[in-house]
């Protein structure tokens, strides 16, 4: 190539470049990176990739959440490394909502077991969202607070009818106690003793590490108690077993129900087989635990699940 080839291409390449300069001093995504590290424009070598940056960039504006993203990997955009003042690098990184998502679900880990929908992720008892249907309710949440800040260590057997709020609230103490690093199970009753029995047929060595499990987890909330089928199994050996050692280690339990305690006491006794007596006994054995773990509180208000 000789001299005056060099030169033109050289001119070239400058014209190129300064046209390229003025397009990225119009991109606000630039200035901003710019502006937080400190470069100057004219001065950064990888004038392409700010420009691929703040192409890409754009497809970010105003997005809507990890399922509109528009990237193959959802949530991982493209961003920029400064690597001295004149060179740049064209990274991935985790977007907003992905960071957000991430930090949220980082209390799972402190699940024993986690009973609840992702869509409740965000829900805590400091949640904006969280209303009051009744005055109990209030009464509840003041409770709740309290089993929170440890200002309390007695239970609750939360009891109404359906829809009225007592699973929401529960949720927002499990996901706030989660997040403040505590051990918590949140169980749905009629599930879990599904997958208990099973456990206890089948896998016998599961079913002993999950049991011990629920009986030492610093709070256990079972939720819905009461609306699975009746059996000596469950009542016995499962939540008569259960609250036992609970009370003997002064562990916070949590229960909520459609049934007042009495209905319970009833259905318990009625199970199927066995003497009658002795399923009344039982029955009456196990609402003492109850009794003695929780302080029993009403739930009314309007069904939520109709709106």
């Amino acid at each position: 190539m000789e001299f005056k080839d060099f030169i033109q291409d050289e001119k070239e390449y400058q014209k190129k470049r300064n046209k390229l300069i003025k397009e990225l001093e119009k991109e606000t995504a630039v200035q901003e990176f710019l502006d937080k590290h400190s470069l100057k424009l004219n001065e950064v070598y990888e004038l392409n990739a700010l420009k691929t940056f703040a192409d890409k960039s754009k497809l970010c504006l105003n997005c809507q959440g990890l399922e509109r993203c528009p990237y193959e990997l959802k949530g991982r955009a493209l961003d920029l490394e400064v690597l001295d003042d004149h060179h740049v690098r064209l990274i991935y990184s985790d977007c907003s909502f992905l960071k957000r998502k991430k930090f949220s679900q980082a209390f799972y880990k402190n699940f024993i077991v986690r009973d609840i929908a992702s869509s409740f992720d965000d829900l805590s008892l400091d949640s904006k969202t969280i209303d009051f249907e009744s005055e109990n309710s209030k009464v509840l949440y003041v409770l709740l607070k309290k089993i929170f800040m440890k200002e309390r260590n007695k239970g609750l057997f939360i009891y109404g009818p359906f829809g009225v709020g007592k699973t929401y609230l529960l949720i927002a103490l499990a996901n706030s106690l989660a997040k403040n690093n505590e051990k918590v199970a949140f169980c749905k009753y009629g599930r879990l003793i599904n997958e208990l029995r099973t456990l206890y047929i089948s896998d016998r060595e599961a079913y002993n590490k999950l049991f011990s499990s629920l009986c030492k987890v610093p709070y256990l909330i079972l939720d819905d108690l009461g609306t699975e089928s009746a059996s000596s199994f469950g009542r016995d050996d499962i939540l008569f077993s259960l609250f036992d050692y609970r009370l003997e280690n002064a562990l916070c339990t949590l229960i909520s129900s459609n049934n007042d305690l009495n209905t319970l006491k009833i259905n318990y006794g009625n199970t199927k087989g066995g003497n009658a007596s002795i399923n009344e006994l039982n029955a009456q054995r196990l609402l003492e635990r109850i009794e003695k773990l929780c302080d029993p509180i009403a739930i009314g208000g309007r069904d939520r699940r109709q709106f």
